[in-house]
């Protein structure tokens, strides 16, 4: 059996024990419906992939039902999964529930107290790598914040899985909320810029370091082997390959039901706007220098940005306040 480059741990242990860490068993993207299949831009290694929010019998878009299930998420989001875990077992023992509840209740308070949050942006991207792809978060960085009125800096994720060769691929994550699909994509992807085109700099190497340093998988022995990955005193680069991933949320102007009457084929404005999303990503990713990049890509268009940003400050319970946009 091939090994994984650390202490003779079998590949195959190492890759069943790090799928059972996604939260992604007999889950879906509640409040999201996929609009075409993936597409892998040519000359790149990017795949594109497209969600509406969800519509009810009515035609009406489920905006309020897509923060509901974001506000039920903020727990996994935001706690490491150790303390989840002992929370559930200490609820378990006492029959009660008051220690989970705690947790909702320090999630909701690691929040930025910001009008205009990009946090909603970074849940969602959260759970289209964790649940959609099933590749788990590593680290939970709003955990990690000392003043719930400002945004923790660096990276907006840090997702991972093992490959073939026994090496771990590390998704990067971007995320941004605009009212311009352009302006989203382009921010998006020259975000990513610095963590996939850095050679040892400040942004990746000190991410790197959050990682070895605050790494919780809920599994001790595999929560150290990984962090090897990221010591470059025990492998270094050699053994990660960086990735990317984008959430791309913007404003939608008539947003309409994406589908034709079969409810699977993309309507013809809509397939249009697709592919024009697509060359604008194509053309940010040629502009960063970052073709080679194996990328995961998703455009989410709101019917407003900014009601999603009410809805979720409001679902959350933080009142509105200052008016500096963070993406």
């Amino acid at each position: 059996m091939r090994e994984a480059p650390a202490d003779g741990v079998i590949y195959s242990e190492v890759l069943s024990r790090l799928n059972r860490v996604a939260r992604d068993k007999g889950r879906c993207l509640e409040g999201l419906v996929t609009v075409e299949e993936p597409v892998t831009l040519s000359g790149t290694n990017a795949t594109c992939r497209c969600h509406f929010v969800a519509f009810d019998g009515n035609g009406r878009p489920m905006v309020k039902e897509l923060v509901s299930w974001l506000v039920r998420e903020a727990v996994d989001y935001c706690i490491p999964r150790s303390r989840v875990a002992r929370a559930k077992a200490a609820d378990d023992q006492s029959g009660g529930t008051s220690e989970v509840v705690g947790l909702a209740n320090e999630a909701r308070k690691l929040f930025a107290n910001l009008k205009l949050s990009g946090e909603g942006g970074e849940m969602l991207l959260y759970l289209v790598l964790e649940v959609g792809l099933g590749l788990p978060q590593l680290l939970c960085k709003m955990a990690l914040k000392t003043d719930e009125e400002v945004h923790f800096h660096g990276v907006d994720g840090a997702h991972a899985k093992l490959l073939e060769d026994g090496r771990v691929a590390l998704y990067w994550g971007e995320s941004k909320l605009y009212a311009s699909a352009s302006a989203a994509v382009a921010a998006a992807i020259s975000g990513l810029s610095p963590y996939l085109n850095d050679t040892g700099g400040t942004e990746a190497t000190r991410d790197l370091g959050l990682l070895r340093d605050y790494l919780d998988l809920n599994d001790p022995e595999l929560t150290q082997l990984l962090k090897g990955f990221f010591d470059q005193g025990k492998f270094g680069r050699t053994a990660v390959e960086v990735r990317g991933a984008a959430l791309v949320g913007f404003s939608l102007e008539n947003y309409a039901y994406p589908f034709e009457s079969d409810r699977v084929t993309a309507t013809k404005e809509v397939a249009e706007l697709i592919s024009r999303w697509q060359k604008s990503a194509d053309s940010s990713i040629s502009k960063n220098g970052l073709g080679s990049f194996v990328m995961e890509i998703f455009f989410l268009p709101f019917p407003d940005v900014e009601e999603f940003r009410k809805e979720l400050r409001s679902q959350l319970g933080l009142p509105p306040r200052k008016d500096a946009e963070t993406g």
